[in-house]
């Protein structure tokens, strides 16, 4: 099976795409801008006290946005080191998702194209 055709990456697609691969300074640079987002669309709260204590709809697509990213990401990476992105299952468990986060942003990727893509730096 060839590997799909590369195709052009965008912060969009890096973001909350699931398909291809991306570099752990894309997975870096990616948290930290969702981290930096998440952290200023929840100003209202922190100006009204606090979280409320029955979620609204604000609230709930806040997060919901915000881990479709996260997985996203991870995904991706997964994905860079030739690994099935259901392992981002793993994620769901305690102790075990904090040792998958450093795995994927610390361990480089396959140098080469495998099934999920050239490499991030093969893009264009």
């Amino acid at each position: 099976m060839a590997p799909p055709t590369p195709r052009v990456a965008t912060v969009v697609w890096a973001l909350f795409g699931f398909d291809g691969r991306i570099s752990r300074q894309s997975f870096w640079l990616g948290f930290a801008l969702m981290t930096a987002l998440s952290a200023v669309a929840m100003t209202p709260y922190r100006l009204a006290g606090g979280l409320p204590e029955e979620p609204d709809l604000y609230f709930i697509l806040l997060v919901g946005v915000a881990l479709w990213s996260e997985v996203a990401l991870a995904v991706k990476r997964l994905h860079d080191r030739g690994l099935s992105g259901l392992f981002v299952l793993l994620l769901a468990l305690p102790f075990v998702n904090v040792a998958l986060f450093v795995f994927l942003g610390l361990v480089p990727g396959e140098p080469r194209a495998n099934r999920f893509g050239p490499g991030p730096d093969r893009r264009g």
